[in-house]
C-alpha cells in the first residue's frame, strides 16, 4: 500500500500548466526521487503536496487519506452564526443606521422623555432658600427618600449641594432599553417615528421623505405616532373616511377610534393620498429590509465557508498529517540558537496550557525537559549536538542543511520531503548527507527528494520520477532511468540530423 498517492495532479497559474497530470505512488520505508530540468515542475509538486499550493485538479491521497480539515457541525454553526450577523448588519446599513440611533436611542434618552414630570416641582420645594442649590439639610427636611444617594448620584462638582440641573439629571429615569428596542424594530418595520427639533416634536415616515404632523410634548407625540402608524396600515386597504360632525374623519379597524381628520372632503383626499404614497415606502422599505438580510446572510454564510474550505489543505494541516519538508532555500531562525531551531519544530506533539507556562508548575517543567532532551537527541543524530548553543547563521552552509533537516524530524513527520538538500554542498558534505538521508530512512521514516546531485540520487534512490515541462515522461529504478531514452533527450538535448 502507498504512502502518498498523487494522481493526476495538476497545477495551473493562469495560462501557464506547471505540473499536468503528474502520477506518483510512493511505497513507505523508501527513497524517492524527483528529477528532471530546472522549470520540470518539481518543487511545485512538492507544494501542492505541502498545501502551499492548491491543486487545480487531481487528488493528493496520504497515509489512505486525504489530508483535510475534517466538517464539522461546529463549522457549519460558525458559518451560520456569521450568515446572521451579516445579514442583520446589511439590514440595519439599508435602514440608515443614524436614523435607527435616533429614534431608538436619542430620543428615548431625551430629557423629556426620562425626567420624571414632578422633578421641576420637587426642586422648588426643596430649595427653601430659593437660592438655586439644594443642600443634604434642605433634602432631609424635604422628606427626599435617600437624600445621600440622591446627592453622590447628581452632585458632578463636588461642593456638596445639588444645582438645578444636577437635581433633575439625578433624578432622571433610568434608561429604557425594551422601549428603546421597540423603537429600532419600528424602524425597520418602516413605521412611523419621531424626531426632535427644539421644543416640539414631528412625527416622520421611516425614510424621513415628508413631514406627517408636529406636536408640542412627547406624549402628544407618541399618541400621534401610533395613531399614524395605524392609519398607515389601513392605507394598505380600501379605507375612505366617513363625514361625522361637519369633517371627514379616517377611524380605527374596529370603527370606534378616531385616528385622523379633515375639514372637509378635498383635505381628506389629499391625505389619504398621502397616507397611500406612506404606505407604499413601508411596503419598498420592508422588501428592502427582507432583500439586505437575505442577501447579508448569503454572502456571510457562503463566504465564510468558501473561506474555510481554502484553509482545510493548509501547511499546518499537512505538518500535523505527518508530513515534513525541507526547501531550496534554507529557512532556519538565523537569529537562534542550533537547539532552539529544533524546538520549534517540536510545537505539534508540545502540549501545554497557558497556567503551567506562567507558573511554570513541574508537569511544565517535566515536559519541557523532555522536549530538550528530544532536541538533543536529533542534533546528536544529525551531528551537531556540540553546536546546540550557537546561533543558526554561524553555521557553515552545509551544517544548516542538516539543522534544517533536524527540524523537520522534530515534528516526527511518517514523510519527509527535501528539496535540492545537496545543493550548494562540497564531496564531502554531500557524502555524508547521502548516509544521513539513509539512516533517516532506516528510523522508518520514508523520503522523498527532488535534487540536481545526479551521482547522490543514483546511488540512494530507490525509485526515480522524470519531470519535465510538467510531465512524467519516466518512472523506475535508477538503472531503468538511466537508460531511459526520453530522459537522455532531456537531460542532454536530441541530435539534429540534416
Amino acid at each position: 500500500m502507498a504512502l502518498l498517492s498523487l494522481r493526476k495532479l495538476t497545477m495551473r497559474f493562469g495560462g501557464l500548466t506547471a505540473v499536468n497530470g503528474f502520477d506518483l505512488e510512493v511505497e513507505p520505508n523508501k527513497i524517492y526521487s524527483i528529477i528532471g530540468p530546472n522549470g520540470a515542475g518539481k518543487t511545485t509538486v512538492f507544494n501542492a503536496v505541502t498545501g502551499i499550493y492548491s491543486p487545480t485538479s487531481g487528488e493528493i491521497v496520504f497515509n489512505d487519506r486525504d489530508l483535510r480539515r475534517s466538517v464539522t457541525w461546529q463549522i457549519y454553526a460558525a458559518c451560520a452564526a456569521v450568515a446572521l450577523l451579516t445579514g442583520i448588519g446589511s439590514m440595519l446599513v439599508m435602514a440608515n443606521l443614524d436614523t435607527i440611533w435616533r429614534v431608538a436611542i436619542k430620543n428615548n434618552n431625551d430629557d423629556e422623555a426620562r425626567q420624571p414630570p414632578k422633578a421641576v416641582v420637587e426642586f422648588a420645594k426643596y430649595d427653601s432658600n430659593a437660592d438655586g442649590q439644594v443642600t443634604l439639610n434642605e433634602l432631609n427636611d424635604g422628606a427626599a427618600l435617600k437624600p445621600e444617594g440622591l446627592l453622590a448620584r447628581g452632585d458632578d462638582n463636588g461642593d456638596g449641594q445639588l444645582s438645578r440641573t444636577e437635581f433633575l439629571r439625578a433624578e432622571r429615569w433610568r434608561f429604557d432599553w425594551p422601549n428603546a428596542r421597540r423603537d429600532a424594530l419600528r424602524q425597520l418595520r418602516g413605521e412611523p417615528g419621531l424626531v426632535r427639533r427644539g421644543t416640539r416634536w414631528q412625527i416622520v415616515p421611516a425614510t424621513s421623505t415628508r413631514l406627517l404632523a408636529t406636536v408640542p410634548n412627547l406624549k402628544q407625540a407618541l399618541a400621534t405616532r401610533d395613531k399614524f402608524a395605524e392609519a398607515v396600515t389601513l392605507a394598505h386597504r380600501d379605507w375612505q373616511p366617513i363625514g361625522r360632525d361637519g369633517k371627514q374623519v379616517f377611524l380605527s379597524a374596529d370603527g370606534q377610534r378616531e385616528l385622523l381628520s379633515a375639514p372637509d372632503v378635498d383635505s381628506a383626499k389629499i391625505k389619504l393620498a398621502q397616507l397611500k404614497e406612506v404606505a407604499a415606502e413601508q411596503t419598498t422599505h420592508r422588501r428592502n429590509q427582507w432583500l439586505a438580510l437575505l442577501g447579508g446572510m448569503v454572502v456571510g454564510g457562503l463566504g465564510t465557508y468558501s473561506i474555510w474550505q481554502r484553509s482545510r489543505r493548509t501547511p499546518d494541516v499537512i505538518a500535523l498529517g505527518g508530513i515534513a519538508r525541507t526547501f531550496q532555500n534554507i529557512r532556519l531562525f538565523q537569529d537562534m540558537t542550533v537547539l532552539e531551531n529544533v524546538l520549534v519544530g517540536m510545537d505539534r506533539s508540545f502540549s501545554a496550557n497557558v497556567f503551567g507556562m506562567l507558573l511554570h508548575t513541574p508537569g511544565q517543567r517535566q515536559r519541557e525537559a523532555h522536549q530538550r532532551e528530544r532536541a538533543l537527541e536529533l542534533l546528536d543524530f544529525v551531528s551537531l549536538k556540540p553546536k546546540q548553543n550557537d546561533l543558526a547563521k554561524n553555521l557553515p552552509y552545509g551544517e544548516q542543511r542538516r539543522l534544517e533537516i533536524a527540524r523537520a524530524l522534530a515534528s516526527e513527520p511518517k514523510l519527509l520531503l527535501l528539496d535540492e538538500p545537496a545543493a550548494g554542498m562540497n564531496p564531502t558534505e554531500s557524502e555524508e548527507l547521502m548516509h544521513l538521508i539513509r539512516r533517516i530512512r532506516d528510523t522508518g521514516v520514508t523520503v522523498l527528494l527532488i535534487e540536481h546531485h545526479m551521482k547522490l540520487v543514483m546511488d540512494i534512490s530507490d525509485r526515480i520520477a522524470v519531470l519535465d515541462y510538467g510531465q512524467k515522461i519516466a518512472e523506475g529504478t535508477p538503472a531503468e532511468v538511466r537508460a531511459n531514452p526520453r530522459v537522455i533527450e532531456a537531460y542532454l538535448g536530441k541530435e539534429e540530423v540534416s
